[in-house]
């Protein structure tokens, strides 16, 4: 018997856990809708997800309370309590629980950068950026491997994980230099 499945991340799960072979179905997903940004930089970074906690959008923003950069948070649930607390007397974090499809693509157009730092099984807000013509920042691990060029898998201890390559990264479009 063989599974349906999501990128080869799940199928080598599916591999381990049940020893059978699966076949890649990949999610849909509506690049069409956006337009391709005119030109690198932008006005903030911008992340998406449910306050779950293995999408880590809390350390995303924990983060950004040390940076001067502005983020754009998109999202809600569970952890709403947790995120309202970090975002207390933050100028540089502007949230938004809910927006459209719209919204969400004109949003994407004055990104600097997309940030994602969740072991997801596939990632279909990274895909999104990427048809804007959006940097992503991802966490290395999961289906964003197999789904962001260059995006190569590094070794990182999750409990001292921060984002410096913001500070000092050489890329004027990403700190805005």
């Amino acid at each position: 018997m063989r599974s349906l499945r999501t990128p080869n991340f799940v199928a080598r799960r599916i591999s381990r856990i049940y020893g059978r072979p699966s076949t890649v179905i990949h999610p849909p997903v509506d690049i069409e809708r956006f337009a391709v940004k005119p030109g690198p930089g932008g006005e903030y970074f911008v992340t998406l997800g449910r306050f779950v906690p293995y999408k880590n959008i809390d350390r995303i923003v924990q983060t950004f309370r040390y940076l001067p950069n502005d983020l754009v948070v998109v999202g809600d649930g569970p952890g709403r309590n947790r995120i309202e607390d970090l975002l207390r007397g933050q100028r540089n974090i502007r949230w938004l629980p809910y927006i459209s499809d719209k919204e969400w693509g004109e949003l994407l157009q004055k990104a600097r950068a997309f940030l994602f730092m969740a072991e997801e099984d596939f990632g279909i807000a990274p895909l999104e950026a990427q048809a804007a013509g959006v940097p992503v920042i991802a966490w290395g691990a999961g289906g964003v491997l197999e789904t962001i060029p260059g995006l190569n898998s590094v070794s990182l201890s999750t409990k001292k994980f921060s984002f410096s390559a913001f500070t000092t990264t050489s890329n004027p479009g990403l700190t805005g230099g």
